[in-house]
């Protein structure tokens, strides 16, 4: 939309507070932003709004640095005790700014043998985390196991490879395994196209997306959440979002146990608004949990979301890929 004087333009960098500015409409407006000279998932994001409430938004999201140098944390916790039907997790540890592309896939070998011959089973590549299947592991048993991880290296499309260290664990028939993505096993996708991202789910013209588990510069980098994303085609801008998302935690020395923060409950309602490319989208933005310390946990993100488009209503439920950061609760 051509911008008039009163219009006003709010932007965030990185998870900022917002920041607004009225316009001129004298001409066309420059406002310089700062990113952190950090590797990693960077994202600016810019909404046009007229004196009507009309709103145009767009997000701008890059990636500094290479994954394939962060150093990486394995679930099961290495040496600790496990089910015997535990979900194996590779990550990028916390403390390192590197991210794992959406479009990588890992694959998770599992073997009775330290030098991993003679695996029990090997994974298809996936998004995220492996749930072992029943009857592989012996109670008692020790077993060790390593994900090998193929995604893109840059903008170009070219793809890189590296494989984790070898963690290991002893199975035991009575743990329990509650990880919330348990059994979910999300096969890996495409690279994302358009701001819409292969793994996410469809509900009506829409697509939900879940976002990796984060500390929030805005709160510092003392609180963490999830921003799960509705995308929708077209700039039709009506479509209304209702969102519920519960976060999960678990520290190491508690690897089956996984819990609710105490408190949080994650609603929130909203429209989506048209922007850039033919595409409008609705951001979820009030997920956050306050780090009672920076103990190395766990995270994952549970997102169901419900869009009423034109009368008509649709439901998804997506999961966040783990993620390992210095926030405990």
């Amino acid at each position: 939309m051509p911008a008039a004087a009163g219009d006003t333009l709010t932007y965030s960098v990185d998870d900022a507070d917002e920041v607004s500015t009225v316009l001129s409409g004298t001409g066309p407006t420059s406002i310089a932003v700062s990113v952190d000279a950090v590797g990693g998932e960077h994202v600016i994001t810019a909404t046009h709004a007229d004196a009507t409430g009309n709103e145009l938004s767009t997000r701008y999201a890059f990636t500094l640095g290479d994954w394939r140098d962060a150093s990486w944390a394995g679930l099961p916790a290495n040496t600790g005790t496990a089910s015997t039907t535990p979900v194996l997790v590779a990550a990028i540890d916390a403390n390192d700014p590197h991210v794992l592309p959406d479009a990588a896939g890992i694959t998770y070998t599992i073997s009775a043998s330290a030098n991993l011959s003679n695996p029990v089973v090997v994974s298809d590549p996936l998004w995220d985390g492996f749930t072992v299947p029943t009857g592989l592991l012996v109670d008692g048993g020790t077993y060790f196991w390593h994900a090998a991880i193929t995604g893109p290296i840059d903008y170009a499309g070219h793809t890189g490879s590296i494989t984790t260290p070898t963690w290991s664990f002893t199975a035991s028939s009575t743990v329990t395994e509650n990880d919330p993505t348990a059994g979910d096993d999300t096969p890996a996708g495409s690279a994302p196209s358009s701001g819409v991202q292969a793994f996410g789910a469809k509900y009506g013209r829409c697509t939900l997306d879940p976002t990796d588990p984060h500390l929030r510069k805005s709160g510092g980098y003392g609180t963490v959440g999830v921003k799960p994303i509705t995308t929708c085609p077209g700039t039709y801008s009506g479509t209304k979002v209702t969102n519920h998302t519960q976060m999960w935690f678990t520290v190491e020395f508690l690897i089956a146990h996984w819990d609710a923060p105490t408190g949080p409950n994650f609603g929130d309602v909203g429209y989506t608004t048209a922007a850039k490319g033919g595409l409008s989208k609705y951001i979820q933005t009030n997920v956050v949990v306050n780090c009672k310390n920076k103990n190395r946990t766990w995270w994952a993100g549970d997102t169901w979301s419900t869009d009423v488009e034109r009368g008509h209503s649709y439901s998804a439920h997506v999961k966040s890929r783990h993620a390992v950061l210095a926030c405990g609760t």
